[in-house]
């Protein structure tokens, strides 16, 4: 009897044992999910891991399953401090940006784009879901009804997050674009990108959701590519939830370059009317959008662009000139990449310079394409010498009109697209005819911009009664198949014309 109930005891406490240690195991496992909830936005795993961690919404129940590291994925494994993301665009693979060292900026963890999830929790203590939203190529940059695919991909979403919220859940979006940008600089439609970059933070304000661009070249590279001075500085800094306040003047003091601090800029604070876009406005496309809306982001976008590029190029030995004159001229003497019913493009006579030029500017720059065939668009090719001979002339008009004003033609290959962008915002006055190009460079001009009204600057109409800054012109035009009616040699002749004295 005695060894019974010793042996009772032996087989007790080992119960007992068991029970303990199941019990501290799921003690400490609830705990750790505990604080994986409570960090919020802090949701990065340790790169040593071998799995990686995503969060999945089930009837409003966080589940965490654990998935194996892919090959593309451990090609990071050694670069400390990245935060990987789904990357869209023209492929498919993984890649990375660096996060900023904000404490509060948001971390995401890799998964599928459906399945990407960040959390935290708000004042009413209910969770509080990023749903991210991979923007698709055929959604992107206002191409063959983009604008309208990529309206409707967000209206989808929040239908699903008014769905989330009625369970308890409430459930963000956040847009996210990345693209090889390098590769979109090579198609030399570097005013269309622009158009379609804002275009799709005009939905992103249209239907109050953030909105984030990458470009996935390394820091170095990137900086020859317009549309990598775009990106957004951090994950979360595009949030956008109202449109009352003005972006502050970004004027800066000690560049021996040009005094910019002096140009006068001012903004109607009452910005536009309605002041918030609605949805019918922002998911047009080319031609319709309206892009007015999104006239601070440019100003703050390329302004910070241009100043940061300043030192390079005071380095580099590029002036800035007190006016710049960007003077498209390429297809505009080539009918065949134009079409016959296009009245976007052209040329204005040479007076309209002279009228707006004060007379007491020391250097006006024309900014213009290169006029070698290697250095020039495909669609502006056997056009150079043409071009060549149309500045030339335009050089001679200023030169009698200002003897004592150095004139510059500004076209050297070896600057970059987004020097070249810079040239037109940090000028005291800037001129632009017809051209996407210098759109929204004429909108973050620190001088004056004096834009010629109509066909591409469609939306410049509401952003004159706004920046005092901006003057449109209505000059007298020849669109691109007057020009070929006319002929050449008739057209420099009317180009010279004036009805001034």
């Amino acid at each position: 009897m005695r060894s019974k109930t010793l042996q009772y005891c032996r087989v007790s406490i080992l119960l007992f044992l068991f029970l303990f240690l199941s019990v501290s195991y799921y003690v400490d496992l609830h705990d750790e999910l505990i604080k994986l909830q409570g960090k919020g936005d802090e949701i990065i795993m340790p790169r040593k891991l071998d799995v990686v961690v995503r969060r999945k919404i089930i009837n409003s129940t966080t589940i965490l399953e654990n998935y194996n590291k892919s090959e593309e994925m451990a090609r990071f494994e050694n670069r400390n401090n990245d935060v990987l993301m789904v990357r869209s665009g023209e492929t498919s693979s993984f890649e990375r940006f660096h996060p900023t060292q904000n404490s509060t900026s948001t971390a995401l963890t890799m998964t599928s784009p459906s399945l990407l999830y960040h959390t935290s929790k708000n004042a009413s203590n209910s969770s509080v879901y990023t749903n991210i939203v991979n923007i698709e190529d055929n959604e992107s940059f206002l191409w063959r009804g983009a604008q309208s695919r990529l309206c409707t991909h967000i209206k989808k979403e929040k239908k699903r997050k008014m769905i989330a919220s009625n369970k308890s859940v409430v459930k963000e979006i956040q847009l996210v674009l990345v693209i090889p940008c390098r590769k979109y600089h090579e198609r030399h439609q570097h005013g269309n990108f622009m158009l379609g970059f804002y275009a799709m933070k005009l939905a992103a304000v249209a239907y109050q959701v953030d909105f984030v661009f990458r470009c996935d070249e390394e820091e170095e590279e990137g900086k020859q590519y317009l549309l990598w001075w775009l990106q957004s500085k951090e994950v979360g800094e595009e949030r956008i939830s109202s449109f009352s306040s003005p972006l502050s003047t970004l004027y800066t003091t000690g560049t021996n370059m040009t005094n910019i601090e002096n140009y006068d800029y001012s903004v109607n604070h009452n910005l536009y009317n309605p002041p918030q876009p609605t949805t019918d406005v922002a998911c047009r496309g080319m031609g319709h959008v309206a892009l007015h809306y999104t006239s601070e982001y440019a100003v703050k976008d390329l302004r910070r662009m241009a100043m940061e590029l300043l030192p390079s190029m005071h380095n580099k030995g590029m002036i800035i000139d007190e006016v710049a004159i960007h003077l498209r001229c390429g297809d505009i003497l080539n009918p065949k990449s134009i079409s016959p019913n296009d009245k976007n493009y052209g040329l204005i006579q040479f007076q309209a310079y002279r009228k707006r030029i004060p007379s007491t500017v020391t250097s006006i720059g024309i900014v213009t394409a290169p006029f070698e065939d290697e250095n020039r668009r495909k669609q502006d090719h056997g056009s150079g010498l043409l071009c060549q001979t149309l500045v030339r002339q335009l050089v001679d008009y200023l030169h009698t009109h200002f003897p004592n004003t150095t004139i510059n033609v500004r076209n050297d290959p070896s600057e970059s697209i987004p020097e070249v962008v810079s040239r037109l915002i940090l000028a005291k006055h800037n001129f632009c005819v017809r051209s996407t190009f210098c759109l929204f460079p004429s909108i973050a001009s620190y001088g004056t911009s004096h834009v010629q009204s109509g066909g591409t600057a469609y939306f410049f109409d509401e952003i004159s009664k706004v920046y005092n800054n901006i003057n449109l012109m209505d000059e007298p035009f020849l669109v691109t198949h007057d020009i070929k009616d006319r002929g050449f040699n008739s057209t420099l002749q009317w180009l010279t014309e004036s009805n001034i004295a």
